[in-house]
């Protein structure tokens, strides 16, 4: 297992190397909504991964792991849904309506007029019949409705990796079991082999979701094959890996945009 683990970190330090070498190169048009959505979503993965690599060895890559999945997941909702897209760009306004609703502070009037304009927007798209919105950009969907309409692949990784982890990101009790026992009255960390295989499972996890979140970006910013073509080898290298049970994400089938 130390071995796949030490293979796994490789293949993030080389994402991350070929991520600040892309990122520059993804330029689109910022007035459009999925290409602000996919310029922002590879800015925050590839935060995550740098992240993953500086924390190589802890325990805590499953909680960044389980975040990547999600910014995957959105995104590639998104690009098979453009309302989706519009959705999350446009709930910041409702996120300041509530915000300036609740608080006392003086909204600028350019502020104001701004909000006043796009309120019956986004009246129509999260209000509730209460007359409340909703209380995030989705409508409340959980992370497994939206796998299911993704992409069966999404459902595998939700069902294989991203909800057995929640065990270890909500303080559940079988988490502790695995990575510490009792001695007298000190905790002794067991680095246990189960430990160690969630460990590379949230790595295989965390590396399907940059692949995939990158692969949408350049295709839709920039179109560059050479840039496709460094994912693609890191993603056969992930794939062929001995010990390594993951699912490649390709997303083809984009909605049409105005």
């Amino acid at each position: 297992m130390d071995c796949l683990l030490k293979k796994l970190n490789n293949i993030a330090k080389e994402m991350e190397a070929a991520g600040q070498e892309i990122y520059p190169k993804l330029e689109g048009d910022m007035r459009d909504d999925f290409h602000f959505m996919c310029k922002l979503f590879s800015k925050r993965q590839l935060s995550h991964l740098r992240s993953l690599v500086v924390l190589e060895g802890s325990d805590d890559a499953i909680l960044i792991a389980r975040s990547m999945l999600e910014g995957s997941l959105y995104l590639s909702y998104s690009f098979k849904n453009s309302e989706m897209c519009r959705r999350w760009r446009l709930y910041c306004v409702v996120v300041d309506i509530q915000r300036f609703e609740k608080s006392d502070e003086a909204v600028p009037q350019d502020v104001r007029n701004q909000l006043e304009f796009f309120k019956p927007v986004v009246d129509g798209l999260f209000k509730k019949e209460n007359g409340e919105y909703h209380r995030n950009w989705h409508g409340g969907k959980s992370i497994k409705e939206i796998s299911r309409l993704v992409d069966e692949q999404y459902i595998y990784l939700y069902e294989t990796y991203y909800s057995p982890m929640s065990e270890y990101h909500h303080w559940g009790t079988a988490a502790f079991g695995k990575r510490y026992r009792l001695e007298g009255n000190e905790v002794i960390e067991t680095n246990a082999e189960e430990a160690k295989l969630e460990r590379a499972n949230a790595l295989c996890m965390a590396l399907s979701s940059i692949f995939s979140t990158f692969k949408i970006s350049v295709k839709v910013l920039s179109g560059d094959s050479e840039c496709l073509e460094k994912i693609n080898i890191l993603a056969n290298k992930l794939k062929s890996l001995e010990g390594a049970v993951t699912r490649e994400i390709n997303i083809t089938s984009q909605s049409a945009r105005a």
